[in-house]
C-alpha cells in the first residue's frame, strides 16, 4: 500500500480524525470535542498531529505526540490509530517511526501515559488510607471511573466494591444514565467486580512503552 505522511490540516482534518479514533475508542468522540480539547491545552504544551493519506488522498491513519508543561523531562505521550480496513500493511509502523522521530526532536527518551486524578471516596482506618475510587462526568448523562485502587495487603476484603457502590450511587443521583470504566484485561478480581456491577466489555486499547 502506498501512503503519504503529512502534518494534520486543522481544523479540516478533525472530522476524519474523529472517525479514525472512533474505530478504537470505547466512547465515541466528535470533531467538536477534539477542537475544544486542543483549544483548552495549557500554555506551553506541545502537540504534534500527523495523518497518513492513502492513494485517494483520504486519511487512513492518525498519530499524535504530546507533552504538557508539567510532564516529566524526557517523557512524551503518544497515540496512533489506523483504519481497520488497511491494517497489517505497514502504515502503523510508519506512523510509529515518525512519532519516535518527533519524540527525539523534542528531547524525549520515553513515553508518558496520561492519567486523571479525581479523588471521590476513600476507605481507611484512623491513620492509614487503604483504598480510593474516582469518578468524573464525561459528558451530559455519562460518568467515567478512571481508577479504583486498594493496597495489596487489604485486597480480598470487598473494599473496592464498597468504594465503587456509593460512587455509582452518587453518579446516578447526579443524573448519570451511562457509566463507563477501564480495566486491565489481566486483573481478574476487578473484572469480576465490574461484571457484578453490571458493566459489559467494550473496545479496549494497549499501552506500550519504548525507550527512544
Amino acid at each position: 500500500m502506498h501512503f503519504t505522511l503529512r502534518p494534520a490540516n486543522l481544523p479540516t482534518d478533525y472530522a476524519r480524525i474523529a472517525e479514525l479514533l472512533n474505530t478504537a475508542y470505547a466512547k465515541p468522540v466528535t470533531a467538536d470535542e477534539l477542537i475544544r480539547e486542543d483549544a483548552d491545552l495549557p500554555a506551553g504544551s506541545i502537540k504534534v498531529q500527523i495523518v497518513a493519506l492513502n492513494e485517494q488522498g483520504m486519511a487512513a491513519g492518525y498519530a499524535m505526540a504530546q507533552r504538557f508543561p508539567n510532564t516529566k523531562a524526557g517523557k512524551l505521550y503518544m497515540y496512533l490509530v489506523v483504519d481497520p480496513a488497511v491494517r497489517g500493511q505497514g502504515l502503523g509502523a510508519a506512523l510509529l517511526s515518525e512519532l519516535e522521530r518527533i519524540a527525539r526532536h523534542h528531547g524525549a527518551t520515553g513515553r508518558q501515559r496520561r492519567s486523571h486524578r479525581y479523588p471521590h471516596l476513600c476507605a481507611g482506618g484512623c491513620c492509614r488510607l487503604v483504598g480510593v475510587t474516582m469518578i468524573e462526568q464525561a459528558e451530559e448523562g455519562e460518568y467515567y471511573t478512571p481508577h479504583t485502587s486498594v493496597l495489596r495487603e487489604y485486597r480480598g476484603r470487598h473494599i473496592a466494591l464498597a468504594l465503587k457502590l456509593p460512587a455509582i450511587a452518587k453518579a446516578v443521583s447526579a443524573g448519570a444514565r451511562r457509566l463507563t470504566t477501564g480495566n486491565d484485561s489481566l486483573n481478574a478480581p476487578m473484572l469480576a467486580i465490574n461484571k457484578r456491577l453490571g458493566y459489559v466489555p467494550a473496545a479496549g486499547s494497549y499501552d506500550v512503552a519504548k525507550c527512544v
